[in-house]
């Protein structure tokens, strides 16, 4: 007794809602992980303090007055339950569905995913609250309205994807949408827009399926219900995630979900058969197979089209479970987008984060390349070093390398080489293998969501265990992110490692941190002109005239005592503390994201 169902459904939910904000907006980048959870524990304690006090809270439950209550007119608790659990496999499978096509307009942050799940769950939990004030002539009707309520609020979105998507197409945006405070902003208008209304309708559903499935009281059909939906959500994440989206690709996938949502609203309607009453319904059913019809045209290689130049050629395009990877060419230029975002190309940066290492070194025979991308790096270190492993995260990057450079699938599968699916920093817990050289280009910008594992304290004593007694580590920085997080990462590489070294160029999108037991120490201009000419003969003619001796030795533009007491100012970024992944208030404060690495020479003395 006491309050409803959609008053505790709508409630828990909304305390959801506010811990994924809370948490993700405020203290994993204050506080950290550990500090975070902690307060989490803290908040349970108090809960479980609280209901001990409650007045009454040790007093047997009284006899519900709806015991023996016969289930609603129409309606079976089996088939309801059914219904309610397949509901929630449509759920589920659009929350990881929204969670892929968004990134096309809310970036590849943590901030994106946060927003996408803290407007879901304030949907789901507002419907709930709503959900008493609804009316219909039976309450299976009301639920087969409001499923038809969700296809045609997915289908909406889908429109409306398409129209915002077209509306605001830069080619900033190909970097990452989110690159101010007003794109902050932005990005949460958008996702109440294309996510609340159908998250509304979800909500809303929970407590007519109570209604229709009342077995021996309230909470007992509350339990089953909510049961089934979970089950079905669980079945939802799976195999939408894992299967239908291979399959039928994000676009696809909705629509699909949505004509399910429409089958599960005629389902109720048959068992409920009303003789009148249907009119919404059949209005919501219309407006479902309208929009179905004006969806039909997948948006996102429009938006896609519309923010890359016009000279640019598509080579490919493919949805897989882990990601959406296309590949455009201009000229001989080659870029591959993740998700729609810009990650690599085929230029002279890959190259040169694979032979400057090289080049330091008296004899190498071995390279680790972490993040595959469009293969110019893994291409160089196999072509200067006997034995070479690379990882990159997601399969179809490695399936689609010779559209990026022609030579690569040959040495992919040549001997000494080795290419693995995985991520990078798992493959070097596993590994036992030392390396001559280890090579790490994460994904742009830095507060990419996931990128801080490859930036963390943690991570460079991983990779000093699995690096050669005299060998190099280099981790290449994008530019375009904020000053601070660079000093912290720096910071971290200097605790990591005896030596640390920087190297940059004008022309270049981002620049080389270089570390190591050994002092880095590059070769006089001799010695590292007869390296350059021996070593880099097998690039090809253009990469040895393109490379001099005397540009390399002038990109070291820092001493290392300069470097480690300047970046002793920062934090450093830890597994604990991912600081470079929260920079909201950097945002909030207008910070300027660094377009080229002339801040570094601040830290001269």
């Amino acid at each position: 007794r006491g309050p409803s169902v959609a008053a505790l459904y709508g409630a828990n939910t909304l305390g959801a809602m506010l811990g994924v904000a809370v948490t993700a907006f405020a203290t994993l980048g204050a506080w950290g992980e550990r500090r975070t959870i902690l307060a989490a524990a803290a908040l349970n304690l108090a809960a479980a303090l609280a209901a001990l006090a409650y007045p009454g809270a040790t007093a047997e439950p009284a006899p519900s007055s709806r015991a023996g209550a016969a289930p609603a007119r129409g309606a079976a608790p089996g088939a309801a339950a059914w219904l309610f659990g397949i509901s929630g496999f449509c759920a589920l499978g659009y929350e990881i569905l929204w969670s892929r096509q968004l990134t096309l307009l809310l970036g590849n942050s943590t901030y994106a995913f946060s927003v996408i799940l803290v407007v879901y769950l304030a949907g789901i939990g507002l419907g709930s609250l709503w959900a008493p004030r609804l009316s219909a002539s039976a309450p299976l009707v009301l639920f087969a309205e409001l499923e038809l309520g969700v296809s045609c609020a997915v289908l909406a979105s889908l429109a409306l994807f398409r129209f915002l998507g077209l509306r605001a197409a830069s080619p900033a945006q190909l970097y990452s949408p989110v690159l101010g405070r007003a794109d902050l902003l932005r990005l949460a208008v958008q996702a109440v827009l294309l996510i609340l209304p159908a998250a509304a309708a979800m909500g809303a559903l929970f407590p007519v399926a109570v209604r229709l499935a009342r077995e021996e009281d309230e909470a007992a059909s509350a339990a089953r219900m909510y049961a089934f939906n979970t089950v079905g959500g669980i079945l939802g994440s799976a195999l939408v995630g894992f299967g239908l989206l291979g399959a039928l690709g994000v676009h696809g996938s909705l629509r699909a979900l949505a004509l399910l949502n429409a089958a599960l609203a005629a389902a109720a309607l048959r068992l409920a058969r009303p003789a009148r009453g249907l009119r919404r319904a059949a209005a919501l059913a219309f407006a479902a197979a309208v929009l179905f019809v004006a969806t039909r045209r997948d948006p996102t290689l429009d938006i896609l089209a519309a923010r890359l130049d016009a000279r640019l050629r598509l080579l490919f395009h493919e949805e897989d479970a882990a990601a959406t990877v296309t590949g455009a060419a201009l000229g001989s230029g080659r870029t591959l987008f993740i998700n729609g975002i810009e990650i690599a190309g085929n230029g002279h940066a890959g190259a040169l984060m694979a032979f400057l290492p090289n080049l330091l070194l008296e004899s190498p025979r071995s390279a680790l390349v972490i993040c595959f991308g469009a293969g110019q790096t893994f291409r160089t270190a196999s072509l200067l070093s006997s034995r070479v492993d690379a990882v990159e995260l997601l399969e179809p990057v490695l399936r689609h390398a010779g559209d990026f450079l022609p030579d690569v699938p040959a040495l992919m599968s040549a001997p000494g080489r080795a290419v693995y699916a995985e991520d990078g920093r798992q493959f070097l817990l596993r590994s036992r293998s030392r390396y001559d050289s280890i090579i790490v280009d994460a994904a742009p910008p830095l507060f990419s969501a996931g990128a801080v594992n490859l930036y963390t304290r943690e991570f460079m004593d991983l990779a000093r265990a699995r690096l050669a007694d005299d060998g190099v580590f280099a981790l290449w920085l994008p530019l375009r992110s904020f000053e601070s997080d660079y000093w912290s990462i720096l910071r971290g590489v200097g605790q990591g490692f005896e030596h640390v070294a920087v190297w940059s160029h004008p022309s270049a999108e981002g620049f080389l941190v270089l570390a190591s037991r050994r002092p880095i120490r590059p070769p006089a201009a001799a010695e590292l002109s007869r390296r350059i000419r021996e070593r880099l003969a097998p690039l090809g003619p253009d990469a040895v005239r393109g490379v001099r001796a005397d540009a390399l030795l002038a990109g070291f533009v820092l001493s290392e005592e300069d470097l480690r007491a300047y970046a002793g100012r920062y934090p450093v970024v830890t597994d604990d503390r991912p600081l470079t992944e929260f920079p909201l208030w950097r945002f909030l404060r207008d910070e300027p994201l660094m377009a080229d690495a002339r801040f570094l020479l601040k830290a001269r003395r």
